[in-house]
C-alpha cells in the first residue's frame, strides 16, 4: 500500500512505503520485519537488463548496443557483468534525440539527412 492506502499498480500484494518508489529501476527488498516494499535504484551504475527496461528494448538489443560501442560500458567482476553509468545512458539518449532532430523528411515522407535532398544524383523525367 502507499502512503496514502493504495496499492503500488504492478504488485498489488507488495506494500510501498514511499510513494516515489514507482520508477522501473525499482528493486524489492525485504525490510527487518520481514515485508517485502519497493526500493528506489539509487546507484551509479545500472545493468543491462535496466537499460533494456529503460530503453524499451531487449537485453539482446541492449548488449548489441554496448558491442558496436554506441552505447559505453564496463564490464566488472570475474563475469564480466556489462554496467552502463547512469550519466552515459542519459548522454546516448541525447545523442539519439539530437540525430532524430537533424533528419528531415523530404517530400514523399522519406527520412533524409539535413541539408541532403534525395534527388541528389537521380535523372528526373524529361
Amino acid at each position: 500500500m502507499t502512503e496514502d492506502g493504495g496499492q503500488c499498480s504492478r504488485c498489488p500484494h507488495l506494500r510501498v512505503d514511499d510513494a516515489a518508489a514507482r520508477h522501473p529501476t525499482d528493486r524489492l527488498a525485504a525490510t527487518f520485519d520481514g515485508r517485502a516494499t519497493h526500493l528506489m535504484a539509487t546507484q551509479r551504475f545500472w545493468t543491462l537488463d535496466d537499460v533494456a527496461e529503460i530503453l524499451n528494448v531487449s537485453w539482446s538489443q541492449a548488449y548489441a548496443m554496448v558491442r558496436r560501442k554506441e552505447l559505453v560500458a564496463i564490464q566488472i567482476g570475474g563475469r564480466g557483468q556489462w554496467r552502463v553509468e547512469k550519466d552515459e545512458l542519459e548522454r546516448f539518449i541525447q545523442q539519439k534525440y539530437a540525430e532524430a532532430r537533424a533528419v528531415e523528411p523530404d517530400v514523399a515522407g522519406e527520412q533524409v539527412p539535413a541539408g541532403e535532398t534525395r534527388d541528389a544524383g537521380v535523372d528526373s523525367p524529361s
